[in-house]
């Protein structure tokens, strides 16, 4: 019973310290210790656009302007266990499209980069099948922080 208490004692001294800087991680935080930085790169009718946004967080809307391309695309991802990014692209007239005529697009969020094909073409409304043009490429690639 004795050497049973004493691996207790030693545990929570190790775990303290440890606990105590979670604590002041989160606090200082807001709570928010899962943020993650997004690199993006689009190639849409022959242009590109990369970059990188810094400040991103779970649950929390990211948007990737791009003027260039004329493009706005919002990028939430939920964790933290399952890591899910919930990918929603806006243009005006016939592009920008996802698979199937959609405007968003979910994928799991690992350590690979993730591309996500875009189209041109009709947005399906129902039940119906569409069949777009490939017009460009969406790659996305998260860090933890």
């Amino acid at each position: 019973m004795f050497g049973f208490c004493r691996d207790i004692k030693y545990r929570t001294e190790v775990i303290g310290p440890t606990l105590l800087a979670a604590f002041v991680l989160w606090f200082t935080t807001d709570g928010r210790a899962a943020d993650y930085s997004l690199a993006y790169g689009i190639r849409l009718n022959g242009m590109r656009d990369t970059g990188i946004l810094d400040q991103c967080n779970v649950e929390q809307p990211c948007v990737i302007r791009s003027d260039r391309l004329g493009l706005v695309i919002t990028v939430r991802a939920s964790g933290p266990v399952t890591w899910l990014a919930n990918v929603r692209i806006s243009y005006q007239g016939t592009c920008c499209l996802f698979s199937g005529g959609e405007d968003t697009h979910i994928s799991p969020v690992g350590t690979d980069l993730i591309s996500i094909p875009i189209y041109e073409g009709k947005r399906r409304l129902q039940n119906e099948a569409v069949v777009n043009i490939p017009v460009g490429t969406l790659w996305l690639a998260f860090a933890r922080k």
